[in-house]
């Protein structure tokens, strides 16, 4: 990095979102202070936690890859540990561990990203921003939209979809 050790600004993250829950993890190294952080968001109960334990100064000393296609990234501290490893086959491996999260104490989280499941989120989110549209040409706001096409984009045939995408060419 071309920069002093305290404007340095990496970090790594991944939201792993399955429509109900999601689970967002986050290793960053600011120079003058680090971060490692982890949120569980249940979008049906509608709550949140997160937590997220800082260091002082790491200036650099994460050793976070130029990008997150090579290397790995890890950070422990007393009562946690992410880590984003690449195994050198595509798939990314994602653990988590903190045991002091929320009520309930431990959380761990082992998540295996695939190339196979990159390619079904691109097709959710093509069929997501489909519904969003047609949802908002309906004249429902963004917000309630977007919520919305949630629980939508999980449930419609494709045949329902193909005539939306239809209707939203035909009447552009």
């Amino acid at each position: 990095i071309n920069v002093g050790k305290t404007r340095i600004k990496e970090w790594d993250y991944y939201l792993v979102n399955n429509g109900r829950f999601a689970l967002g993890l986050t290793i960053d190294d600011n120079g003058y202070m680090g971060l490692d952080s982890i949120s569980l968001l249940n979008f049906e109960e509608g709550w949140e936690i997160t937590n997220s334990p800082m260091s002082f100064m790491p200036l650099g000393r994460r050793k976070m890859p130029e990008t997150s296609a090579v290397g790995d990234v890890k950070h422990a501290g007393a009562h946690h540990s992410i880590s984003f490893i690449n195994d050198g086959s595509g798939k990314r491996v994602l653990s988590a561990r903190m045991s002091d999260f929320g009520p309930e104490g431990l959380l761990c989280a082992n998540i295996e990203l695939t190339e196979k499941g990159r390619r079904v989120a691109r097709q959710v989110l093509r069929r997501h921003t489909l519904l969003r549209s047609f949802l908002m040409k309906l004249g429902v706001s963004r917000p309630i939209a977007d919520r919305d096409a949630c629980l939508m984009e999980h449930i419609l045939s494709a045949e329902t979809l193909d005539r939306i995408r239809t209707y939203m060419k035909d009447s552009k």
